[in-house]
């Protein structure tokens, strides 16, 4: 049996949504400019009175995982709630829906909270490169994704898909403030698979970053990220794990 469930934050901005969209089909009916558009999923973005959302519709599943109930939309669902927990700041859930078979999701919807006055790391860096130049903002930026890969990581948590298009940054006068978005595929990893995804995200990090870094920008990153004051043997050890993986990676 076909089964369907759409449900909404307890809040009041979330209730004036479902106003507009009272069943998970009215998601699927609704037609909008699409913003990004994968194999399985599609973004477009709605606005009530000056408050904008961004829609993400699945409109597909594939894979052994979408049948066992970890499903790209339910595991991204999961994951943005688990990074507000973990005091991280990423795009707060207003509504999700699904329509399933027993644990399979057939399709569905996720409905998050645009952040106000914000662009992607990737799209900073293409159509405002000038900022990179800036020291006192790259330095609190550095800092920050610093500081977030080591929280995903100390709780054996790996984001797997950790690129600058996945960060967004809001701005605020010479404040810039980091949001997690999109992780449908970050899972826990333990042992020595948690070593293997740790050097996977720092590695997916650096390949963007060494365009935009000096090697001193992209040392004190790892220092940030370390904890460390200075470079350790376990520290270099890293390094060349991460180099190694980019060499591999890039062929």
């Amino acid at each position: 049996m076909i089964k369907e469930v759409w449900s909404a934050s307890n809040t009041e901005i979330a209730t004036k949504f479902l106003d507009y969209f009272p069943p998970l089909e009215s998601i699927f009916d609704y037609q909008s400019t699409i913003i990004s558009k994968g194999k399985q999923s599609e973004v477009m973005r709605f606005n009530i009175e000056g408050t904008g959302f961004y829609i993400k519709r699945y409109f597909r599943t594939k894979g052994l995982r979408s049948h066992l109930g970890y499903s790209r939309l339910r595991m991204e669902i999961r994951n943005q709630k688990r990074f507000l927990r973990w005091g991280l700041h990423a795009a707060a859930v207003i509504a999700y829906g699904e329509r399933y078979h027993f644990s399979h999701t057939l399709k569905g919807a996720l409905v998050t909270l645009a952040v106000n006055n914000s662009s992607n790391l990737e799209d900073i860096s293409r159509n405002s490169p000038e900022l990179f130049k800036n020291k006192a903002w790259l330095s609190q930026v550095i800092k920050q994704v610093a500081e977030m890969a080591r929280i995903l990581h100390e709780h054996q948590f790996c984001h797997n898909d950790l690129f600058l298009r996945n960060l967004l940054i809001q701005q605020n006068s010479d404040q810039p403030k980091l949001f997690l978005i999109d992780c449908p595929s970050g899972c826990f990893w333990f042992g020595t698979f948690l070593s293997k995804r740790k050097v996977k995200d720092i590695a997916s990090l650096d390949k963007h970053a060494s365009v935009y870094l000096s090697r001193t920008q992209r040392l004190r990153f790892l220092l940030y990220y370390r904890q460390s004051k200075r470079l350790t043997s376990s520290d270099k050890r890293f390094i060349r794990d991460v180099l190694a993986y980019s060499r591999r990676k890039n062929g």
